[in-house]
């Protein structure tokens, strides 16, 4: 399939997930190295997460399912970065790798905050507006959202402005998870917050314990801070105003 997709289409990226059940460190150095060798532009490789409600949490709740270890999984992850670098494919995005050039335009909307309309059952979208920053949301059911279409409605299921805090929270996530980080000019557009001033001290703090790098004029992430960015947002978010 993959040897087809590349003879066919000019650009192709591959999906990969690890940290599997009783998957070790050398048999995910060994699928990586496989993928890597079909000379994909682009390669997401995201670490299995259990979803509330599915069957998989469930099975792990029971004890049916068992996950690495966090070393394994930060074993499985360091080992993604030493062989995508390896192979010219430098990480722009926590978990995406490509060539130069070749970064997805799709998923770069989401993470600088951009604009994009949710279609289809279930799907989210976001719009900045003059008014503030507005949040869809379709109906989740496939029957109940065709059904609502062919009636003559649009399928959503939610429409509503997003508070000042959750903007800059959701810009905090996004954004540092990407290797160029957020700059604070945008982000003072965005959101009404100057980096500096509204995240002090835990700004310094977190650049102090080499979690992030801060320039005056832009925020990223470190290796080291990508491992932890779930704490390192929740820190900062703290600081936000209610």
């Amino acid at each position: 399939a993959l040897n087809g997709a590349i003879d066919i289409f000019p650009r192709v990226s591959l999906d990969l997930i690890y940290a599997l059940p009783d998957q070790t460190h050398l048999a995910w150095r060994n699928e990586l190295s496989e993928a890597l060798s079909f000379g994909a532009e682009h390669i997401s490789a995201y670490q299995l997460t259990l979803e509330k409600g599915t069957p998989f949490f469930h099975a792990a709740k029971q004890g049916k399912l068992v996950l690495p270890d966090e070393n394994t999984s930060t074993a499985h992850y360091e080992v993604t970065q030493e062989l995508c670098d390896k192979a010219g494919m430098s990480a722009y995005e926590i978990s995406n790798h490509c060539f130069p050039g070749q970064e997805s335009r799709h998923n770069l909307l989401y993470w600088r905050s951009r604009d994009w309309i949710g279609v289809g059952p279930g799907a989210h979208g976001r719009i900045n507006t003059s008014s503030g920053r507005i949040s869809t949301q379709q109906i989740q059911s496939p029957e109940s959202w065709l059904n609502a279409v062919e009636s003559g409605k649009s399928g959503k299921f939610l429409e509503e402005y997003l508070d000042k805090n959750s903007v800059c929270e959701e810009a905090l996530l996004m954004g540092l998870r990407l290797t160029e980080g957020i700059q604070d000019e945008w982000f003072l557009e965005l959101t009404g917050y100057d980096i500096e001033s509204t995240f002090a001290p835990s700004l310094f703090e977190l650049t102090a314990l080499g979690l992030l790098d801060w320039n005056g004029r832009r925020l990223c992430t470190t290796d080291s801070g990508r491992l932890v960015l779930e704490e390192v947002v929740r820190k900062l978010a703290l600081l936000v105003e209610v």
